[in-house]
């Protein structure tokens, strides 16, 4: 077994409007290569990244898009589905337009639209949706955006603002 020790910088980012304290684990391998560990109430992502163009793990993590280290530090999806309601209503409108387009009889379409009100997307209805909208109908459920993303994404802005902060102080610092 080797047991090897390593410098890390720990910060806590405090009195953020709207968030719990904020900490942020830095761990620099080498030049171009590190790690970083975020946490707030009980919850933690992590990343590593061996190419930075030589940066530090500040510096990087201050110079990459929230989308990019969003989908590095979690699994969690940009946006999910819209709940059964928001799909039936769609449902609806398409049965209707369809009837319209004269794709639906009058008694079809009728049928189809009573149908549609009940549609729920935790147990659904697969041939009344295939109708609708053809056999790849889960392409059809709108998406809306998820709110565990945008609460990871504003915690990544915080840590920027944090980060940014703390190089110019060590900036201050090794100027005096």
């Amino acid at each position: 077994m080797k047991i090897e020790q390593s410098s890390v910088t720990k910060l806590t980012l405090t009195e953020i409007e709207g968030l719990d304290p904020v900490t942020v684990i830095l761990e620099n391998y080498a030049p171009g290569k590190g790690k970083i560990i975020i946490e707030c109430y009980g919850e933690s992502w992590s990343s590593y990244w061996g190419a930075m163009s030589g940066d530090s793990i500040e510096q990087f993590f201050i110079r990459i898009n929230h989308h990019y280290a969003a989908t590095n530090l979690s699994t969690i999806k940009s946006d999910i589905d819209c709940d059964s309601e928001e799909f039936a209503a769609k449902l609806r409108k398409e049965i209707v337009s369809s009837r319209k387009q004269g794709e639906f009889t009058k008694v079809e379409a009728r049928e189809l639209f009573n149908d549609a009100e009940h549609f729920e997307l935790e147990q659904p209805d697969h041939a009344l949706a295939s109708r609708v909208f053809g056999p790849d109908w889960w392409y059809s459920i709108p998406q809306k955006p998820n709110p565990d993303y945008q609460y990871l994404c504003r915690i990544i802005d915080n840590v920027q603002q944090g980060l940014k902060l703390y190089i110019n102080s060590k900036t201050d610092k090794d100027a005096a």
